[in-house]
């Protein structure tokens, strides 16, 4: 007989603050050129970054000293957000199985 866990703790498997393709394609960007990734990388005050529009932040007061993929997340304001005991599955999708009948 074998322990199964349930409820164990997850961080990590979530990512509530990553830059998702749907803002990839807002913003009308592809990070597979080096230009791309200059831009993403360097400071929102740089030239590069103004001339493509990132010259303001999303917010009164966001430090420009910061880089631009940064200004592009959901949550710019945070680094990370770790999410703990993350429901990974769809409601109805998880059934337990029966027991079997003891002996």
């Amino acid at each position: 007989m074998a322990n199964r866990g349930v409820w164990w703790n997850s961080p990590g498997l979530i990512n509530v603050n990553a830059v998702t393709p749907q803002i990839s394609q807002r913003v009308d960007w592809i990070s597979t050129t080096p230009t791309t990734a200059v831009l993403l990388t360097g400071r929102m005050d740089a030239a590069n970054a103004i001339a493509r529009g990132f010259g303001r932040g999303p917010y009164a007061n966001y430090p420009l000293s910061s880089p631009v993929v940064q200004s592009l997340r959901p949550y710019p304001q945070f680094g990370a957000l770790t999410t703990w005991w993350s429901p990974l599955a769809r409601p109805g999708t998880i059934r337990s199985r029966p027991r079997p009948p003891s002996a």
